[in-house]
C-alpha cells in the first residue's frame, strides 16, 4: 500500500523498535503554550500562522516492523508545496561572511547558517531510505513523516530537544564536532575552542532553568557518537508540571545547536541573512 496520509514513523536513540502514528487529524499550533496533549510535535525554525507547530497523537501510534514498514512504499509527492526560495552558491557564500563579521564585531558568538539544495525527484523508496538511517545511525532519533500539507521530512538527529513524561522533562548541550577515525570515544582530545563552544550551550540551557526557578541534575559533560561523528554533550533532567515545561521548551527552541549564541541575537540574524528560514523548517 502507499501511504499518503498525515503520518509520523520514528525509532528512539539506541532502540530497535519503531514506532508508526497515522493520524488524519494531525492539527497546528501557533504556540508551544497551548500544547497540552501527549503528542509527537514537529516544529519549524520559526514559528508563524503561516508555519504553525505540527501536533500528532500519540495515543494513535503503535509498534511497527521493519517488514511492515517496506510495505508502506512512502514517496515524495510531486505536487507538494514548492520551497519558497533557494540561495544560490555565491548568494551563500556572502551570506556567510556576513555572518562571519558578525562574529569578529561580538555581535553573537555562534550562528548557524543553512543552505537549501534542490536535487531531481528519482522516486526514492522513503520507507527503504528510513530503514537505511536506523541501521546507519543507531545513537540518532530517526525520523519520517508527511504533515497535512503533503510535506515530507526525513531525517537523523542526536540532539534531543526535550522528553517529558510524568512530570519529568529530559534535554541535553550538544556542540563540538570531530571525525571519530577509528578512534574510542574516550581516547578524543578537544581543543579549546570546542570546550567553549559547549559550555556556551551548558549557559543558555541553565539560564533558562534559573529564570523559572526550577533545580536541575546534569551529567557531563562527555564525548557522545553520531555516526563517524563525535561531539561533546551534557545531560539534564528536572522534574515540572506540564505548564511549566511548555514554557520552558518554547525557550529551547531553537537550540544553539541549531542557530546559534546568544540564541535570539543570533537567530535575528539568521533571518536577516536567510531568506528561506522563516517559511520551511
Amino acid at each position: 500500500m502507499k501511504e499518503q496520509s498525515p503520518f509520523v514513523l520514528y525509532r528512539n536513540p539506541k532502540e530497535e523498535i519503531c514506532y508508526y502514528l497515522p493520524d488524519k487529524q494531525a492539527y497546528s499550533l501557533n504556540s508551544w503554550k497551548e500544547l497540552l496533549d501527549d503528542a509527537f510535535v514537529f516544529a519549524p525554525f520559526v514559528i508563524s500562522t503561516k508555519n504553525p507547530i505540527w501536533v500528532f497523537n500519540k495515543a494513535k501510534q503503535s509498534e511497527i516492523k521493519p517488514s511492515a514498514i517496506r510495505e508502506l512504499k512512502i514517496q515524495a509527492n510531486p505536487n507538494s508545496q514548492t520551497i519558497p526560495y533557494i540561495a544560490s552558491k555565491n548568494e551563500y557564500k556572502d551570506n556567510l561572511k556576513a555572518i562571519k563579521d558578525k562574529i569578529v564585531q561580538g555581535a553573537i558568538n555562534k550562528a548557524v547558517l543553512s543552505r537549501i539544495v534542490e536535487v531531481e525527484n528519482k522516486h526514492i523508496d522513503l520507507s527503504l531510505l528510513f530503514l537505511q538511517l536506523t541501521e546507519k545511525y543507531p545513537q540518532a532519533f530517526v525520523y519520517l513523516l508527511r504533515l497535512p500539507d503533503g510535506q515530507l521530512w526525513c531525517g537523523a538527529s542526536p540532539e534531543l530537544l526535550a522528553d517529558y513524561n510524568e512530570d519529568n522533562l529530559k534535554t541535553m548541550a550538544l556542540a563540538g564536532t570531530q571525525l571519530i577515525n577509528n578512534r574510542r570515544l574516550e581516547d578524543i582530545k578537544w581543543e579549546t575552542k570546542e570546550i567553549e563552544e559547549h559550555s556556551w550551550v551548558e549557559k543558555h540551557l541553565e539560564e533558562i532553568f534559573l529564570k523559572h526557578e526550577i533545580a536541575s541534575q546534569k551529567k557531563g559533560r562527555y564525548t557522545s557518537a553520531a555516526g563517524k561523528i563525535a561531539h561533546l554533550r551534557s545531560d539534564y533532567q528536572l522534574n515540572c508540571a506540564t505548564s511549566m515545561a511548555t514554557g520552558i521548551l518554547q525557550e529551547l527552541h531553537p537550540t544553539p545547536a541549531v542557530c546559534g549564541t546568544p540564541t535570539t541575537k543570533a537567530k535575528d540574524i539568521i533571518l536577516e541573512q536567510e531568506q528561506h528560514s522563516s517559511h520551511i523548517g
